[in-house]
C-alpha cells in the first residue's frame, strides 16, 4: 500500500513538473515518444526513491536526474534545464514543507508526529501535490508556453541563486524543526517568504525573457532604420546616375545624328564603335513582379559588382510575396550581406547564387563561395571574432523567419555555403 502511494505521489509531482518545464520550453520530440520518454522518467524517479540516500545526496542527484529527462525531451540549454528543474524541485519542497509545518502548527505537534500519524500525513500530501499539479495545468492552459532562449547566460544562471538558497533553507528549517513540539508560526511565515520568493524568481525570469525579446526587436528596429536609410541614398545615388547617362546619351545620339546629317558616315560608323566600346558597365534588371524584391536584388547585385562577385540570380514571379517590405528588406538584406562577407573572404573565385521561387510557399535559397566553416547545432562555430565569422547576422535572420512562421537550414560542402528558407505564404 505505501509503494502505490508513493507511486502515486511520484506521478502527480511528475506530471506537475511536465507543466511547469513546458511552461518555459517547447517539446522537441513526438507525443508519442514523449509519453514514452516520461514512462520511464516515472520508472527512474521511483527506483531513485528507494535507494535511501542522505537527503542532500538525493537533491543533488534528483535535480541532475531529470535535467537530463528536461533536456531530452524539451528544447533549450542544459543549463536553463538545470535551472528550471531547481526551480520547480524548491517550489514542491516549500509548498509542502508550508503545508507539514503549517499543519504541526494548527495541531500543536511536532513534525515528526505528523509522519507518523499516516492517515493525516497521506491528506496533507496528496492535497499539496494535487494543488500544485492543478496550478501548473491552469498557468501551462491559460498562458502558453514562454520562451527563455533570448536571456544572456549570466543573468539567468544568477536567478538560480534564488531556488537554490530556498532549498539549502528548507532543508535547514525542516531538520532544525522536526522534532519541536512548539512552533511559532513564524516557521510557517518563512515558508510563506520562500514561496514569495520562488514565485517573484518565476516572474522575474518572465520579465528578462520580455526585457530580452524587446532589445532584440529595437535592435532589428535600428537595423530597419539603417536599412531604409541606405536604400534612399542609393536610389538617389542611382537617379543620380540615371539623369546623367540620360544626358550623356542624348548628347551622344545628337553627335551621330549631326554626322549622318553631313554625310560622313565613315566617321559617324567610328563614332558608334567608340561609344561601344566606353559602354562597360553591365546592365542588371530584374523583373520579378515585387518591386521590393528587384531594388534589393540590383543594389546587392551592384555592391557585389565592385567588390568582384558575381551574382547569379534565378527567380520567378514573386508578385504574390504579401511580406511586409520592412520585414521583407531586412530578410533579403541580411541573407545578401552575409554572402557578400562570406565571398570577400575567399580568394579567386567570388560567386553567389540567389533563388528565389514563390509557390505554395516563398522558397529562399543563397549559395556563396565561402572559406571552410563548421556548423554545430544550429551555430557556426570559428575561430575568428565573432564580428568576422561568417554568417554573424543569421541569429537576426533565424529571429525574422521565426517571426514569419518560416523553416530554414543552412550548410557548408565542397566550398560552398548554402542558406535555404521556406516561409509559408498566407492568401491575399
Amino acid at each position: 500500500m505505501t509503494q502505490l502511494i508513493s507511486a502515486f505521489w511520484m506521478l502527480l509531482e511528475l506530471l506537475f513538473y511536465q507543466y511547469f518545464w513546458q511552461w518555459f520550453f517547447s517539446p522537441k520530440v513526438s507525443k508519442k515518444k514523449y509519453q514514452s520518454i516520461l514512462l520511464i522518467n516515472l520508472v527512474g524517479s521511483m527506483v531513485l526513491a528507494r535507494l535511501n540516500l542522505p537527503q542532500i545526496f538525493f537533491t543533488c542527484f534528483f535535480i541532475i536526474y531529470h535535467t537530463a529527462f528536461c533536456s531530452i525531451l524539451l528544447t533549450g540549454k542544459w543549463y536553463q534545464h538545470a535551472v528550471v528543474v531547481l526551480l520547480s524541485s524548491t517550489l514542491m519542497g516549500v509548498l509542502e514543507g508550508a503545508t507539514i509545518f503549517g499543519a504541526s502548527v494548527l495541531l500543536h505537534i511536532s513534525v515528526s508526529q505528523i509522519s507518523m500519524r499516516k492517515t493525516l500525513y497521506i491528506v496533507l500530501l496528496t492535497t499539496v501535490r494535487f494543488l500544485v499539479l492543478f496550478l501548473g495545468w491552469a498557468v501551462l492552459r491559460l498562458k502558453g508556453t514562454r520562451s527563455i532562449r533570448s536571456i544572456e547566460v549570466k543573468w539567468f544562471l544568477l536567478s538560480a541563486l534564488f531556488p537554490l538558497l530556498s532549498f539549502s533553507m528548507l532543508l535547514l528549517v525542516f531538520y532544525m524543526n522536526k522534532d519541536d513540539r512548539d512552533l511559532s508560526t513564524g516557521t510557517v511565515v518563512f515558508f510563506v517568504i520562500l514561496i514569495a520568493i520562488n514565485l517573484a524568481t518565476i516572474y522575474l525570469i518572465s520579465q528578462m525573457e520580455r526585457i530580452a525579446k524587446e532589445s532584440k526587436e529595437q535592435s532589428l528596429m535600428n537595423q530597419q532604420r539603417q536599412l531604409q536609410t541606405e536604400h534612399i541614398l542609393t536610389m538617389e545615388k542611382s537617379y543620380r546616375e540615371q539623369r546623367k547617362a540620360t544626358h550623356e546619351f542624348r548628347n551622344r545620339m545628337q553627335t551621330l545624328s549631326d554626322l549622318l546629317a553631313m554625310g560622313q558616315v565613315e566617321q559617324a560608323q567610328a563614332y558608334l564603335v567608340q561609344m561601344q566600346e566606353t559602354q562597360t558597365t553591365r546592365i542588371f534588371c530584374t523583373d520579378s513582379g515585387n518591386p521590393v524584391i528587384d531594388a534589393i536584388l540590383n543594389h546587392k547585385n551592384q555592391v557585389a559588382k565592385d567588390l568582384g562577385i558575381d551574382i547569379q540570380v534565378q527567380l520567378n514571379n514573386l508578385s504574390r510575396i504579401n511580406i511586409a517590405p520592412d520585414t521583407l528588406t531586412m530578410l533579403l538584406c541580411n541573407l545578401l550581406d552575409n554572402a557578400i562577407e562570406g565571398c570577400c573572404r575567399v580568394e579567386g573565385n567570388r560567386q553567389i547564387l540567389c533563388k528565389l521561387i514563390a509557390g505554395d510557399s516563398f522558397l529562399i535559397t543563397i549559395k556563396n563561395t565561402s572559406i571552410p566553416v563548421t556548423i554545430q547545432d544550429g551555430k557556426i562555430s570559428s575561430s575568428k571574432t565573432p564580428r568576422e565569422e561568417h554568417g554573424y547576422g543569421i541569429p537576426r535572420i533565424q529571429y525574422i523567419l521565426n517571426q514569419l512562421g518560416g523553416e530554414y537550414a543552412f550548410d557548408y560542402q565542397e566550398g560552398w555555403f548554402t542558406f535555404a528558407a521556406e516561409i509559408p505564404l498566407k492568401g491575399k
